[in-house]
């Protein structure tokens, strides 16, 4: 019985050993997936089965002028409504939803909204449960709707030069031709 009761130790001290080290490499791959995460100049949220915000980085709390300690853990409504919609959409429905454009009623900023659903197995390292999370990518679009003002700028800058040239070289035909007449004109008169 003593030998049985040390064989069952030493395999729950085994147990033990092996879950401590599973325990330190999931620590860090969530300190790696933190990092990175931290690090993306897109914005990230992640939504659980349960309208509940698992994770938010850095810059999708900037973006969405945010503290991540007052929307992680808490509902979906906590997030702006419209970007708020667009997790819930692709959440109920599993549809992908790519780049939709989505405009902040504080400070008037555009951003797009891409937002997929997946499957998560059981024990996620982010949720600590199985079931379905929705992760949403949030890009600034400022800059990009900056550029697009500056290409039709410069489109229409390059659309009125040609406008002119072309109207200032049929002008310029109409001139010689008054010219010339204006030249015969006396000729004309004096014969």
């Amino acid at each position: 019985q003593e030998l049985e009761l040390v064989y069952y130790l030493m395999a729950q001290l085994g147990r033990a050993i092996c879950n401590l080290h599973l325990r330190d490499r999931i620590a860090g791959q969530q300190r790696f997936v933190n990092e990175v995460l931290a690090h993306v100049q897109t914005g990230v949220v992640v939504v659980g089965q349960g309208n509940r915000v698992l994770t938010v980085n850095r810059r999708a709390c900037e973006l969405l002028e945010l503290n991540d300690k007052e929307v992680v853990g808490q509902d979906i409504s906590r997030l702006p409504g419209r970007v708020a919609d667009v997790v819930f959409e692709a959440l109920q429905t599993g549809q992908e939803i790519l780049q939709r454009e989505v405009t902040l009623p504080r400070g008037h900023r555009p951003l797009g909204v891409s937002a997929t659903r997946f499957a998560m197995a059981s024990g996620g390292a982010v949720s600590g449960e199985g079931g379905l999370v929705a992760v949403a990518l949030i890009e600034d679009l400022t800059q990009v709707r900056v550029q697009q003002a500056r290409a039709r700028e410069l489109a229409d800058k390059e659309f009125f030069t040609r406008l002119a040239a072309r109207m200032s070289h049929e002008l310029k035909n109409s001139l010689v031709s008054i010219k010339i007449f204006a030249q015969l004109l006396p000729d004309r008169k004096s014969t």
